[in-house]
């Protein structure tokens, strides 16, 4: 499950444009937003990419992409 909140910080840090994520992405605004709200999953590619272009490290990626909902 995606930490959305974590992953649009990682994207305000960054300094681009969610228009710039999503030309990387090859996303629309709204396939983004999906994406970030948990309506549908990000593809293992897609999460690669945003490692790239945000200079996430591994733990920062996994605690946004690999995130465990303890509520369950």
């Amino acid at each position: 499950m995606t930490d959305g909140a974590a992953l649009a910080e990682a994207i305000a840090k960054s300094g681009y444009t969610k228009a710039y994520i999503c030309k990387e992405l090859g996303l629309t605004y709204t396939g983004l937003a999906d994406k970030t709200a948990g309506r549908t999953d990000f593809k293992t590619t897609e999460v690669q990419i945003l490692q790239r272009v945000l200079k996430l490290s591994n733990a920062e990626r996994d605690k946004i992409f690999f995130a465990v909902n303890r509520d369950k």
